[in-house]
């Protein structure tokens, strides 16, 4: 199935980016103070750190495409609940 081999290709370059989770840590009171709940601050953390990677790795409009599919989206809230839990 199409989504489920995306997912899993997302999920894998997702877990390639080094510390990704200490990253939005410590910038943890600039992404609660522009989001508000810790959720979507981590969320959106997570999501930049990730492009920023991305455009470093790859070219950029790979990476906004990347970051940009709807199976990202899934894949971050993924990595978030495990950073919460």
């Amino acid at each position: 199935m199409i989504i489920k081999s995306a997912l899993t290709e997302l999920r894998k370059l997702l877990h390639e980016t080094i510390s990704i989770d200490n990253l939005v840590s410590f910038g943890e009171t600039y992404w609660l103070e522009k989001h508000g709940a810790y959720k979507s601050a981590y969320w959106h953390g997570v999501r930049y750190y990730f492009y920023e990677w991305l455009s470093e790795t790859r070219n950029t409009a790979e990476a906004k495409r990347i970051i940009n599919s709807p199976e990202m989206g899934t894949v971050i809230g993924e990595y978030v609940e495990w950073m919460l839990d």
